[in-house]
């Protein structure tokens, strides 16, 4: 049998396989004794034990650095961050703002009310309309695009960052104004879109897609939805795609 010539006095190598951790450890008897690399063996086994119960005890994954996209925080400053979320919700994922992000948040933060980098859109509904349908869609639309699970934090070193985290409900609001006559409907609605833009967004902790569904009559829904334009996605696309999620709803119910 051939004598292979380690490049590496003590090599170490691990691999997955069948759904196992397999560790190889080869090492030069020159400089090792088997009884030593034997105890080194042990000792990493039962290292990587401990790891192994620490992990199945936890109720919910735990972030390391290495798990986020954004890079340099340490493992102290993730859980900071990750313990001041866990009012809104667990934290899935980390990321930088772009330079026109950070613009954006800045003239938002010197006066959130002024309308600017907010988009709002407003249509009218024809024909039947299930509530329960469109619910359920748009949890699952939030659920799809991150970017509707992100809000901005601002407690690392004065940097801005975007946080992400793994569950957000969406919000959605529902009125039925039926019994209102037409002339007052359509007051009512302007007044309502006008409060509702001025209303703003907390971008630290608010949904960043709210959507009114105001009934004015059995097959008329007038919508109003808002999104401030920090995010990634567009309203054409975020529109489209809820529409595709409803009409499955529709199919098979919620």
């Amino acid at each position: 049998m051939p004598i292979h010539r380690l490049p590496y006095t003590l090599d170490l190598n691990a691999m997955i396989s069948e759904g196992k951790l397999r560790l190889t450890i080869a090492y030069s008897r020159k400089q090792y004794r088997k009884e030593t690399l034997e105890q080194v063996a042990g000792l990493l086994q039962s290292a990587l034990q401990e790891v192994i119960t620490y992990c199945v005890a936890q109720k919910q994954p735990q972030l390391t650095p290495s798990d986020v996209s954004f890079k340099g925080l340490t493992t102290g400053e993730l859980e900071q961050i990750a313990e001041q979320a866990a009012r809104i919700g667990e934290l899935e994922n980390v990321y930088a703002l772009t330079p026109m992000q950070k613009g954006m948040l800045f003239y938002n933060l010197m006066d959130s009310q002024s309308g600017a980098y907010f988009e709002q859109a407003s249509f009218d509904l024809r024909g039947e309309f299930n509530i329960a349908a469109f619910a359920a869609s748009l949890d699952v639309l939030v659920q799809r695009h991150t970017v509707l699970r992100t809000n901005f934090y601002s407690g690392w070193k004065d940097e801005p960052l975007q946080v992400v985290y793994r569950n957000k409900r969406s919000e959605l609001y529902v009125e039925d104004l039926r019994d209102m006559e037409e002339e007052k409907q359509n007051e009512y609605i302007l007044e309502f879109t006008r409060q509702d833009k001025q209303r703003g967004f907390d971008l630290a902790q608010d949904a960043l897609m709210r959507v009114a569904v105001l009934r004015t009559g059995e097959e008329c829904v007038p919508f109003c939805m808002e999104l401030p334009s920090y995010r990634d996605g567009r309203l054409v696309l975020v529109t489209g795609d809820q529409r595709s999620v409803c009409e499955l709803f529709c199919d098979t119910g919620p």
